[in-house]
């Protein structure tokens, strides 16, 4: 990974002007795709300038997509408001511990470049920004990040509809939808509503008449995605 990335991230998380773009910046970034070579219309934004810098002769796919991905990282981190206090803890602590830098933000750009749908990278900058403020450790933020990667855009509408309303132990599931669920639950993001008896290893269900529902992964992540889109 660039030696440039690392602090270009952590410049651009922490610029209040950046902060204050809000989806401009994902349009800013379109736009700029086509013309970074000519007037650095990315410059502006220190690491989508620093991510279309390693290209000497044009951005290849896997830059344009790493572009449009932490764009959409960034709008997401910035989207709601968090304290200027833990802001500036979390800078401070960065700045005082530099292992850490590159440990967490070398981290978030490799998981940026894994992920294929814009979805996901603004899930992730919803983690990002509850590791910030205190909300998760960043253990989970770790588990909550590789959950997401894995996920495909029908599964969130999965995984949302059982954290409003659990599935029902006499409903009928299609294939289609089982499938996922059995995805999310490999994922240990839903789980059965089952236990095992005192008296043996026999799992049984509890009576709230619910068969699926979020597992504790699974909450913090659906708490976490409302209001994504």
């Amino acid at each position: 990974m660039s030696s440039t990335l690392i602090p270009s991230m952590k410049e651009t998380l922490f610029d209040p002007a950046i902060s204050n773009m809000g989806d401009s910046l994902i349009e800013i970034a379109e736009i700029g795709l086509d013309s970074v070579l000519d007037d650095g219309i990315l410059k502006d934004i220190p690491i989508l300038g620093s991510i279309a810098g390693l290209c000497k002769a044009g951005l290849s796919i896997r830059e344009r997509h790493l572009i449009r991905q932490t764009a959409a990282f960034i709008t997401s981190f910035n989207a709601d408001t968090i304290s200027p206090e833990k802001l500036l803890e979390y800078r401070k602590n960065l700045e005082t511990d530099p292992k850490r830098a590159d440990r967490e933000l070398s981290h978030v750009i490799l998981l940026l470049d894994r992920m294929i749908e814009e979805l996901q990278a603004k899930m992730l900058g919803k983690f990002y920004k509850s590791y910030v403020k205190g909300g998760i450790t960043w253990e989970k933020f770790c588990e909550l990040s590789e959950a997401n990667s894995r996920m495909f855009i029908s599964d969130y509408e999965i995984l949302e509809t059982i954290g409003r309303k659990p599935l029902k132990q006499d409903e009928v599931i299609p294939d289609k939808k089982m499938y996922q669920i059995q995805r999310l639950e490999s994922l240990g993001l839903i789980m059965e509503n089952r236990y095992r008896t005192h008296s043996d290893n026999i799992l049984s269900y509890q009576k709230t008449g619910e068969k699926y529902v979020t597992s504790p992964l699974g909450g913090t992540f659906y708490t976490l995605m409302r209001g994504v889109k």
